[in-house]
């Protein structure tokens, strides 16, 4: 199971921030240096994250449309995840766009340069040394960071440039929120567990954009039954919320936050807010639903609208993704959240991939494909302290489920031995066991009056 590290933080980056850190019975309360270097940085680096050159799908914004109608919405949209030109392009030379994109580069640094220098002041290196600490003496599955505020800027911070993130042995990843994860209790309860995990996928308005790649990853997924909907409209999105058990909920196409809202194109005509599916989440959450995944653009709206309905945990995008970014980030997550890695490992895992596509690397002067910062798009918000369920845990639940349900008589305890050597004694109310893959285990089930014994083989990796 995770280990929770909660870190409050109250403030302008202009001004002292004040922080509680709460973790495994210590809570720490401080302030943090400001940090205007880190504000002007993030500013400049947005802005100019934004004027890369339309071959990478990107566009230059002119500022959001106040008031937009369905079909505005959708021709403004078409460039957020992210289609062609509207006229309001700048269009660049193949010289110019390498100017663009080497400025872009600089300013990226600029900024993750001044947050490391803001990481490495007295009271971030107390925190860090804490969490280590916590890591080093624990026995959890991984340690979730979550960074708790209300100010926009440190919610789209690339908090991942901390280097407590950068080290791929100790298990810490990091996540968004804006309420008290502590005062959100977990209403979540499974009420029809099924055999594989049940995905429902909203494929909307494609314009420009090739979602036809997103639906081959999600069919391709182990242990999965995936229920795709083409462009629907409003009710059949909400008669599937209202009819069926889901563990994740899952769009792809056009999405955008203004007004405080956020927004997402179901077809070539319609666009929904959350609240517009506000009674059928719930019952889709109260059913079980745990994850959503917003593999579109500028999502931090959507996914604060779906913590305030508590749904534990949005996966999102949190500046305007390029297509193929989209497609690399969901393929590496999904790969190895689905292999049996934790949810967090599991999306920093997928941003060191995206490093390694997209950013640029150290002298090297081919730019082509290189999109400076984009490993800082994925995020996820948090919205109370759950364990989200494990992809291979949860078959090997439902074996187990199947076994007390089938049996007569009652089961006191199971053991699971890989060649002889381990074994592993799950309680027996609530089984929690990580299988290896490609392992024969020897499965031994004391029942009452008799021992039984089955031969499992684990899911291979493919």
């Amino acid at each position: 199971m995770p280990q929770f590290v909660i870190i409050k933080l109250i403030g302008d980056l202009d001004l002292p921030i004040s922080y509680t850190l709460i973790a495994d019975g210590i809570i720490r309360e401080g302030k943090l240096e400001p940090a205007p270097d880190v504000k002007r940085f993030y500013l400049e680096s947005k802005k100019c994250y934004c004027i890369l050159e339309p071959d990478f799908r990107l566009r230059a914004l002119s500022g959001l449309i106040e008031q937009f109608s369905p079909q505005e919405i959708i021709e403004e949209l078409e460039n957020w995840r992210l289609g062609s030109s509207s006229g309001s392009i700048q269009q660049f030379s193949a010289q110019d766009n390498t100017k663009v994109l080497e400025n872009c580069d600089q300013k990226n640094k600029n900024l993750q340069e001044s947050m490391k220098r803001w990481f490495n002041t007295e009271p971030w290196l107390l925190i860090k040394e804490i969490i280590l600490n916590l890591i080093r003496g624990d026995s959890y599955s991984e340690t979730r960071v979550i960074f708790q505020t209300e100010e926009e800027i440190l919610r789209e911070l690339p908090w991942d440039v901390w280097d407590l993130f950068e080290d791929l042995t100790n298990k810490a990843g990091w996540g968004l929120s804006k309420s008290d994860c502590y005062k959100q209790l977990n209403t979540t309860q499974p009420l029809d567990v099924g055999e594989k995990i049940r995905i429902l996928a909203i494929l909307g308005n494609d314009n420009n954009i090739n979602i036809k790649e997103d639906e081959e990853i999600l069919n391709n997924l182990p242990d999965a039954e995936v229920k795709l909907l083409s462009k629907p409209n409003r009710q059949q999105i909400n008669d599937q919320l209202w009819r069926q058990h889901w563990d994740i909920l899952f769009f792809a196409g056009h999405s955008n936050s203004r007004d405080r809202k956020g927004i997402f194109v179901i077809n070539d005509e319609d666009h929904l807010t959350i609240d517009d599916l506000k009674y059928g989440l719930r019952q889709a959450i109260a059913s079980g639903l745990q994850l959503a995944i917003f593999n579109s653009c500028d999502g931090l709206k959507l996914a604060e609208e779906l913590a305030d309905l508590n749904l534990p945990q949005t996966i999102i995008m949190r500046y305007p993704v390029p297509d193929n970014v989209a497609h690399t980030f969901l393929k590496h997550f999904l790969t190895s959240f689905s292999s049996g890695t934790p949810l967090y490992l599991a999306i920093k895992e997928a941003r060191f991939r995206l490093v390694d596509y997209y950013e640029p690397q150290y002298l090297e002067n081919n730019w082509t494909g290189k999109i400076p910062g984009v490993s800082g798009l994925p995020a996820i918000s948090q919205t109370n302290l759950i364990e989200t369920f494990n992809w291979e845990n949860r078959v090997l639940d439902v074996f187990w489920q199947k076994l007390i349900k089938e049996s007569s008589k009652k089961v006191n305890w199971l053991e699971f031995t890989e060649a002889q050597t381990e074994t592993y004694k799950p309680n027996t109310e609530q089984p929690i066991i990580s299988l290896k893959v490609d392992v024969c285990y020897k499965i031994k089930i004391n029942l009452d009056d008799s021992q039984r014994h089955f031969i499992l083989l684990s899911r291979s990796q493919s």
